[in-house]
């Protein structure tokens, strides 16, 4: 096990995610941190990010724990890992809660330059991956790691996609090395997984499908293993039963043959505040779980954009916590723990709240049995049709790969994917050599100055050994 804190690790069989033999959906927030300047939220996301689970900000994670649980959340969604943190701390309170981890791996001026995009894709780019992968990939609490978020935003993008499904490939191929060295050497020292890798993708309906069949086509050491994308549908209340609903619709129809689990990587689009969240019992409905694996509200805390289901008390000091095992207790304690908190419910927490509840009235919250909830039951055959053998079961549990899309006006991915600018051999050997250096114990001993550099100078690779 990676941590003292035992949880079972997120899997993937075909389209779905299971915890065990329970199927798993996500029931997630968007979890970033923001700064206040006069009163007002500014988002802390573009050239100074925070990353949320790094020990300086453990104070307001126990402070935000109690309203995970009080909303029943599996799943926070990270936007930023700084891999010069150690995450320990943070991961034991998420498992305790029995919450999981999704990841974007991509960093701040250090991920896919998208004025030259084939050109930034080089060993250095490679290095920053490597080393988030190292600092939160490993845990049994991190459901997944994401490539790349909200990259493609329109057609000329599109030209980027070689590159994302290059850093998929070769992101997997580490994983996958990490795991296999830490089995064959008895694993001892700290734990490497194979975690699944994903893409998620902006709300741009004409490219969500083709994006899709692109990252989820070929084989599968460089297709993804889960597919999500941010969904605006339910602008407004007038649009409710058509354009809402009817989009959501489609897209289980236009997913319905999907080979990865799916899911809403952000929803609820704050128009008309506060925000009714009549998607979330669509989301989690039998109409669209057939096919979808849940979805991540955005966002936990409030900033400019008040899309937050909660506020800092600006000027109210938070109080001190004497010790984690009384915080653990208010945490059992759910609302009455928020309640005495640094944090204030906003009316959108209310309403999602409200939503969640109704949604899950029928049965378990977060995971649905294999047996008691078949695959065919709601999506792909009327009610009136016989059962399904078992060969066409396991043919819709497990579809086959699409094919690549073609190049289109709309579709402009005329390279090929680029090759890997790294020697692998040269990887491996050097990982052998120093027996997969424990990057956690690294990065505790190290100064923030030296950590840049800390794992790869002690492996001794340097670019010239990728040429």
């Amino acid at each position: 096990m990676s941590m003292a804190t035992p949880i079972t690790p997120i899997t993937i069989d075909g389209r779905y995610f299971w915890k065990g033999e329970q199927r798993f959906l996500l029931n997630g927030v968007v979890y970033r941190k923001h700064t206040t300047f006069n009163g007002r939220g500014c988002i802390e996301d573009g050239y100074f990010p925070s990353d949320p689970l790094a020990d300086d900000q453990l104070e307001d994670l126990r402070h935000s724990i109690p309203f995970f649980r009080e909303l029943k959340l599996n799943t926070i969604f990270v936007l930023y890992i700084d891999p010069s943190k150690n995450h320990d701390a943070a991961m034991k309170l998420l498992a305790e809660a029995g919450i999981y981890v999704l990841a974007n791996l991509s960093r701040p001026r250090r991920s896919v330059n998208h004025a030259a995009p084939f050109e930034s894709y080089t060993a250095e780019l490679l290095r920053t991956y490597f080393r988030a992968v190292d600092s939160i990939a490993h845990y049994d609490n991190t459901l997944g790691v994401i490539i790349s978020h909200e990259t493609i935003r329109d057609f000329r993008a599109t030209t980027y996609a070689p590159v994302l499904r290059a850093l998929t490939r070769d992101v997997k191929r580490y994983l996958a090395l990490g795991a296999m060295m830490w089995k064959e050497g008895g694993e001892r020292g700290v734990q490497r997984r194979a975690t699944p890798v994903g893409i998620s993708c902006a709300d741009m309906p004409p490219l969500l499908k083709v994006q899709h069949d692109y990252f989820c086509a070929g084989s599968e050491e460089e297709s993804v293993d889960f597919f999500a994308f941010d969904n605006s549908s339910w602008a407004v209340p007038s649009l409710m039963g058509t354009s809402g609903y009817d989009r959501l619709q489609a897209q289980v129809q236009l997913f319905s043959e999907s080979p990865v689990p799916l899911f809403m990587s952000e929803y609820g689009l704050n128009v008309i505040p506060p925000r009714p969240f009549h998607e979330t019992r669509k989301i989690y409905s039998p109409m669209m779980t057939g096919v979808f694996s849940g979805g991540i509200v955005y966002e936990f805390f409030d900033g400019f954009g008040r899309y937050g289901l909660v506020r800092k008390r600006a000027q109210e000091p938070q109080p001190r916590i004497p010790h984690p095992d009384a915080e653990n207790r208010k945490a059992n304690a759910g609302g009455a723990a928020a309640a005495d908190s640094c944090l204030k419910k906003r009316k959108d927490f209310s309403s999602l709240k409200k939503s969640l509840r109704a949604s899950f009235m029928r049965g378990p919250l977060h995971m649905l049995d294999q047996q008691s909830y078949p695959p065919w039951s709601v999506v792909y055959f009327p009610t009136s049709a016989p059962s399904p053998s078992a060969a066409e079961i396991l043919a819709l549990r497990r579809p086959q790969r699409p094919q690549m899309p073609q190049l289109t006006p709309h579709w402009l991915v005329g390279q090929s994917v680029p090759p890997c600018p790294l020697d692998w051999r040269i990887v491996k050997s050097q990982i052998e050599d120093c027996e997969w250096v424990d990057v956690r114990q690294v990065l505790m001993e190290l100064d923030v100055d030296d950590v840049t550099d800390s794992m790869w100078d002690m492996l001794q690779i340097d670019d010239s050994d990728f040429n």
